[in-house]
C-alpha cells in the first residue's frame, strides 16, 4: 500500500481521501476492541499528517484521541446476534402464519369521488387514482 498505491495517489492528489479512510478504519478497530491494530493504522499515517490540510490534521488528531479513550474506557457494548436456532423458530412461525407479534389491520379513511387525491397531485379522485377503481 505504501510502496505502491500512496504515490500514485499522492500523484493525483486524492492521497488525503485515503489517510481520511484509514484513519476511519483505525477507529473502527478500536470500537471492536483491536487496539494495538488501530494504533499501528495511525502510527503508519503519521508520516503523511505533514502534508495534509490543517482540518484534515485536526481531524487525524481528533482520531487517535477516540482511539486512546476507547482503550482508557474500553469499546462500548456490541450488539449480538440472536443464535440461529431462535432465528429459525422465529422464522418458521412467520412462514406458518403463526406470527409472535399480533397484526392490526389499519383502516383509512374512504375517499369520496369528488375529494382531491390522496396521493397529493391535487386532482380529484376520480380523475387521479379512481380510474383505477
Amino acid at each position: 500500500m505504501e510502496t505502491i498505491l500512496l504515490p500514485q495517489l499522492q500523484q493525483w492528489k486524492l492521497a488525503d481521501f485515503l489517510i481520511s479512510v484509514r484513519s476511519h478504519y483505525a477507529v473502527i478497530l478500536a470500537y471492536c476492541g483491536e487496539f494495538d491494530k488501530a494504533e499501528r493504522q495511525m502510527q503508519q499515517l503519521a508520516p503523511y499528517a505533514g502534508g495534509l490540510m490543517p482540518m484534515q490534521k485536526k481531524e487525524l488528531s481528533d482520531q487517535q484521541n477516540i482511539i486512546k479513550e476507547l482503550r482508557r474506557f474500553g469499546p462500548p457494548p456490541q450488539w449480538k446476534a440472536p443464535p440461529v436456532d431462535v432465528v429459525r423458530r422465529f422464522a418458521d412461525k412467520l412462514m406458518l402464519g403463526d406470527s409472535p407479534m399480533p397484526h392490526r389491520e389499519i383502516k383509512l379513511p374512504k375517499v369520496g369521488r369528488n375529494d382531491r387525491c390522496p396521493c397529493g397531485s391535487m386532482k380529484k379522485y376520480k380523475h387521479c387514482h379512481g380510474k383505477l377503481d
